[in-house]
């Protein structure tokens, strides 16, 4: 499988280039204009590209980057004049080992705590032969909550539904993909579907699994899941006393696309949540495919 990634820019001059290369991002790439402005960010299978056509009076200028997936080879890592040293990445090392190189924790202890989350306040031990300590923190899930979820709900349509949400923390309206804490004893699964019913008024038909992230690795404990799921409406949302909704926006896998690249949409969880889809989305449409993210990714 091949994965194209295509940035459009389009001019209102006429089109000097022959037929043959107006549009062969492989070996043309166009013509350079003052006023070429962004006009599509488009995701495709196959090395194909999703294209908007034009008239012949307009001319465009096509990148396209195309991806092999299982066959992309790992970044090459060095440092100083030789290669690091061996890591079990993405595998929990819980207190940790200075000597290996890590932040060993020496004493944690809750600081603070309120329903939603908990302060942890710890001591750590420096790697180095000075083995020095200093203090550190974590903010992870309250009592009885559990590492949360984000939820892509995709309706009949293959479109993908966002909420508009008022978030205490940056003090903004922010468009984002629904999602929550877990609660002891849930599955992703069950999370999610829950999730949906809240925020949405929206029932889960069919849901899947697209691996966990680390949204802030510096400050949060938690690493929450990604699912994708086909929906259907359901009845009113629900959304919990904390929660400012006002909104639902739906949007195409493309259209969803173009807003996070141009900015528009800030939210880091779907941003996170946007790449996890680009192998399930052959152009607009959603056909997950599974064993592209590895069920023990994080451990």
């Amino acid at each position: 499988m091949r994965l194209a990634v295509a940035r459009l820019y389009s001019s209102s001059s006429p089109c000097s280039l022959p037929p043959q290369n107006r549009y062969d991002a492989g070996t043309h790439d166009g013509l350079e204009h003052p006023d070429a402005v962004p006009t599509l960010l488009g995701f495709t299978s196959y090395g194909t590209l999703a294209w908007h056509g034009y008239g012949d009076a307009r001319c465009s200028r096509v990148h396209l980057r195309t991806i092999q997936r299982r066959a992309m080879p790992e970044g090459k890592a060095t440092r100083g004049g030789g290669a690091p040293p061996a890591r079990r990445e993405n595998t929990v090392s819980d207190p940790g080992s200075a000597v290996r190189g890590e932040l060993e924790i020496v004493s944690e202890q809750v600081a603070w705590e309120n329903k939603a989350a908990r302060l942890w306040s710890s001591r750590v031990r420096l790697p180095g032969k000075e083995q020095k300590t200093t203090d550190q923190f974590r903010l992870g899930p309250g009592k009885g909550h559990i590492d949360g979820v984000i939820v892509v709900p995709i309706d009949d349509d293959n479109r993908i539904l966002l909420v508009r949400q008022f978030r205490h923390g940056v003090r903004m309206w922010m468009r984002e993909l629904p999602r929550g804490s877990g609660e002891e004893g849930e599955t992703p699964e069950q999370s999610a579907a829950r999730e949906l019913k809240e925020e949405l008024g929206y029932e889960m038909v069919e849901s899947w699994p697209l691996g966990r992230i680390a949204n802030d690795s510096a400050q949060l404990r938690s690493m929450p899941w990604i699912v994708a799921a086909r929906v259907k409406p359901a009845g009113p949302s629900h959304p919990e006393g904390t929660e400012a909704i006002d909104a639902i926006y739906r949007y195409t896998f493309s259209e969803l696309a173009r807003e996070c690249a141009a900015g528009h949409i800030v939210d880091s969880f779907t941003l996170c949540a946007l790449t996890r889809l680009l192998p399930h989305f052959d152009g607009d449409v959603f056909a997950y495919r599974p064993g592209v993210v590895a069920a023990n990714a994080v451990r």
